[in-house]
């Protein structure tokens, strides 16, 4: 995007030591187009996420580590884009579909317009997709601590982040889910677009696998706001689960059969 362009939105990745992913991701973001906006926001790496920052042509932010979502409420805090986003340093977004999610938003009259999702290893292999829930589940769904889509698939109106805020940092891992649950509660518009628009990767380091306990113990907290469970809630999470039974199928078989694969070649 040249200096001259207003940008349509504004992405911003929080990194802290993210080099041997930060080059996908950033990738990923650059076939966007020139409507979108990207800025690291960056907590003190020590290796070549800045140098590959560099590389990219990306500008970067200095946040003092500890709560990544004070990174990201710091790059989106100064956007002058209408729309915004956050992607995680190891997470991927399928080419051109941010600008078109923005544009649907803009043209549907909302605040919040996701999609569905990917989901890949840790050495970037597809696993499985799964199908966002329809805004009308969303707070059905948080009644059962469950959010029904998944954050890099998501943009929402600058206009939104400031009404609420932005990012609550009381919270270290569930921010997000906290974000879009007040958004439902304060009468947010949301729009599901159908088909895949990021890739999630799931592996071992993820902050949310090391910090388990520390995790459910705040989603417990946040998703209490969103009132006690009835039975039509619980029938609106097993018609979603019911929905996406094709894909619980794929993600047994291939994850079986990538398990099977590194286990063979690791012993070759």
């Amino acid at each position: 995007m040249t200096s001259q362009q207003q940008p349509l939105i504004r992405c911003v990745v929080p990194t802290l030591n993210s080099g041997t992913t930060l080059d996908f991701t950033l990738d990923s973001l650059m076939h966007q187009g020139p409507s979108v906006e990207v800025l690291v926001v960056d907590s003190g790496s020590t290796d070549d996420t800045l140098r590959i920052c560099d590389r990219w042509s990306v500008s970067h932010l200095y946040a003092p580590p500890g709560n990544m979502y004070e990174a990201i409420n710091l790059g989106l805090d100064a956007s002058t884009a209408p729309w915004l986003c956050y992607v995680n340093s190891d997470d991927l977004v399928h080419p051109g579909l941010l600008p078109r999610l923005a544009s649907i938003g803009q043209e549907a009259d909302c605040d919040v317009v996701y999609g569905d999702a990917d989901y890949i290893d840790d050495a970037g292999r597809y696993l499985f997709s799964f199908a966002a829930a329809r805004p009308s589940e969303l707070l059905r769904l948080f009644r059962v601590q469950v959010f029904g889509f998944c954050q890099p698939s998501a943009v929402f109106s600058a206009a939104l982040f400031r009404r609420l805020g932005g990012f609550d940092t009381r919270y270290r891992f569930g921010a997000d889910a906290d974000f879009y649950l007040r958004a439902i509660l304060g009468g947010a518009r949301f729009f599901h677009v159908p088909g895949p628009v990021a890739c999630f990767r799931l592996h071992a380091k993820q902050q949310t696998a090391r910090f388990f306990q520390l995790f459910e113990d705040e989603k417990r907290t946040l998703y209490a706001r969103a009132g006690r469970a009835s039975i039509l809630d619980r029938l609106a999470f097993h018609r979603w689960r019911f929905r996406n039974l094709p894909n619980y199928v794929i993600r047994r078989i291939r994850t079986g059969r990538l398990r099977s694969f590194d286990y063979h070649s690791s012993s070759e």
